[in-house]
């Protein structure tokens, strides 16, 4: 993931209006985009009460110096019971596109998506809100109420849960103004968004993880105006305190880690609480002391050319195996960034991709061959930061191994951070809050 950063775009509906909200979009003080809302209330009709909803985001992004539009027009239907009766999602990043439906049937949200390919159906259950429509079981909160709330996620894939809590009035400072108004925290999936509004009700601003803030604009020349070529990659960059002298050949590494989550323990990774939020870590590139898998691996659906792929790489010795998958993917995967999440068959078919593609098609071919294997995705160090990143744990000949076939290692160098293992699409965005500082404190 270092080199394609998927950043999330999740505005809450402050209120339902019948006006077009601008909207400008920054990425850590550069402004890189803008977006707008635009909620239309039904007064006729079967759906009288409900509401039509429309908005549209875009982003101009940088990608290993190319350049990289991402844009997003979403359409959502809701009756007056708040429940999501039809959607529609057009997603666009670089020369990828993404086309959503979802429609209510018989109180069963059927959802389709193609990118290139028809990636099937799937059935979930109705009646709730969808990701733009929070606005209907959260308006109700007063000042100092939380309200527990369960919407789709931004592609409909899946249910998750959230917790809008509403401030109260309070003087407020941001960016060094000073003004009476609310702080809201939007908890989406653990994630926190940061709202803040004036006393009136007014938005003032959002805080996203990563870096990520959305302010409101006075129309829309002022949204698009002043709109800059940013390489999310370098801005999401975290220095530590102190240097990593050999990166690549490190065996042992000992961090500090501040954060507002503890990173995962791990056969290459131990974590020890300190205090204040902060934990020690030691990353190895050898295993440590970890229990090999309770459980046989789970094949992958079936799939005629990466089964053949799997097939002819496997031989009798697992690590060799490994290996082997390790070597084809890094020889055959062009060293490219997509700007979008590829399925491992999308991913054989396009030869391309960056860390994410080539972690995820390893995954995808061990476990074809029987092997035990899971993606990591976390923090690399190189060129004095650290950049979000992705590789493999592997269980073969008895023991867990580390493995990044996007920079050829096996084992893989001990200059990383874990911070997950095989995540959804959309919890690789929120690691973009998940580690405020690193202070190396031994390096071997």
């Amino acid at each position: 993931m270092r080199r394609s950063l998927t950043i999330l775009f999740l505005l809450l509906t402050v209120a339902v209006a019948t006006a077009v909200n601008w909207y400008s979009l920054y990425l850590n003080g550069e402004k890189i985009g803008y977006s707008y809302s635009n909620s239309v209330p039904i007064t006729t009709g079967e759906n009288a009460g409900g509401v039509w909803i429309e908005s549209y985001s875009t982003m101009q992004l940088m990608r290993d110096g190319r350049s990289m539009l991402t844009s997003s027009r979403r359409r959502e239907l809701y009756n007056a019971a708040g429940e999501l009766l039809k959607a529609s999602d057009h997603q666009l990043s670089g020369t990828e596109t993404t086309i959503i439906t979802a429609a209510l049937e018989g109180g069963v949200l059927a959802v389709s998506s193609t990118r290139g390919v028809i990636q099937g159906k799937d059935y979930l259950e109705g009646g709730l809100p969808g990701s733009l429509g929070t606005h209907f079981v959260t308006g109700g909160a007063g000042p100092g109420e939380s309200v527990d709330y369960r919407c789709y996620a931004s592609d409909y894939s899946r249910i998750i849960e959230g917790t809008l809590s509403r401030g109260v009035l309070e003087i407020l400072e941001i960016d060094g103004d000073s003004f009476t108004g609310y702080h809201n925290i939007n908890l989406l999936d653990g994630v926190p968004r940061d709202i803040y509004l004036t006393a009136a009700g007014e938005l003032v601003l959002i805080e996203l993880p990563g870096g990520m803030r959305i302010r409101p604009a006075a129309d829309e020349t002022a949204a698009k105006a002043d709109v800059g070529w940013v390489d999310p990659t370098a801005s999401a960059a975290i220095f530590p305190t102190g240097v990593i002298e050999d990166p690549r050949r490190t065996r042992r590494l000992v961090l500090e880690v501040e954060g507002g989550r503890r990173p995962p323990e791990g056969p290459f990774q131990v974590v020890a609480d300190l205090d204040d939020g902060r934990w020690r870590v030691t990353v190895t590139n050898y295993a440590l002391e970890a229990p090999p898998p309770a459980i046989e691996p789970e094949r992958p659906e079936f799939d005629r050319a990466l089964d053949n792929l799997a097939a002819s790489l496997t031989s009798d010795d697992p690590y060799d195996t490994l290996a082997d998958i390790a070597d084809w993917v890094g020889d055959n995967l062009a060293e490219l960034p997509v700007g979008v999440e590829l399925t491992a068959p999308e991913i054989y078919a396009r030869r391309r991709g960056d860390c994410s593609e080539h972690a995820a098609l390893v995954t995808d071919l061990a476990r074809r061959a029987g092997l035990h294997c899971r993606t990591v995705v976390g923090l690399l160090y190189l060129e004095g930061a650290f950049y979000y990143h992705a590789w493999n744990e592997a269980w073969a000949d008895g023991q867990w191994r580390s493995l990044d076939a996007y920079l050829n290692q096996l084992p893989a160098d001990a200059a990383r951070l874990g911070l997950a293992y095989d995540p959804r699409a959309d919890e690789r965005r929120s690691f973009f809050a998940a580690v405020d500082g690193l202070v190396v404190r031994e390096a071997e």
